[in-house]
């Protein structure tokens, strides 16, 4: 193998590998803001988006969510706050008792206090939608906010379920049921 030299080894004609240095001082401190967010190349330095970076930390998760049962038949969740990936367990918990815990043929969820939703918050809405459709319930969203109409629109995920701009588009007591009977049974 003539040519061909170990590493660290001088080439005779200068043309090898530079040679490597190496330092005992302390690591230069990063200049990036989050020292676990790697840029590609060619690509801005990633941004924390609505303040996130300081809730991640320690900050409380904050959600707020409420029953009520507004006439005979209805259970209606309200949320309030952002849905994102450290708050939608807590509404994937609140959905589970709306849907597990109350007998009622219709159920709401009020998302006209969300002022974010993330795919987390989409993928919770869409389980209690399923969760809903096996139990031959009806779920219905309160929405009229881009923050939670965009999304559902975006995915498709809307058809899933009966989106109305407020409670009053929410059927009473005396509406027909979700699951209507073929013709001639009683």
């Amino acid at each position: 193998m003539e040519g061909h030299h170990g590493p660290g080894a001088e080439c005779p004609d200068g043309a090898g590998p530079p040679p490597v240095e190496t330092t005992t001082s302390a690591p230069r401190p990063s200049s990036r803001p989050h020292p676990e967010v790697i840029p590609l190349a060619g690509s801005a330095p990633a941004q924390p988006s609505r303040g996130d970076d300081a809730r991640v930390q320690d900050a409380p998760v904050d959600l707020g969510v409420s029953f009520s049962h507004p006439h005979a038949g209805l259970t209606v969740l309200t949320v309030r706050g952002e849905v994102d990936a450290l708050t939608a367990p807590r509404l994937a918990v609140a959905l589970d008792e709306l849907l597990d815990g109350h007998g009622d043929r219709a159920v709401a969820v009020d998302l006209e206090g969300v002022t974010f939703l993330a795919s987390s918050g989409l993928g919770v809405l869409i389980d209690a939608a399923r969760h809903a459709a096996r139990d031959e319930r009806r779920l219905f969203v309160v929405a009229t906010g881009r923050a939670v109409l965009r999304p559902l629109e975006v995915t498709g995920s809307a058809q899933l379920f009966t989106v109305v701009p407020d409670r009053s588009g929410i059927p009473g007591p005396g509406a027909a049921p979700a699951c209507t009977s073929s013709a001639g049974e009683t």
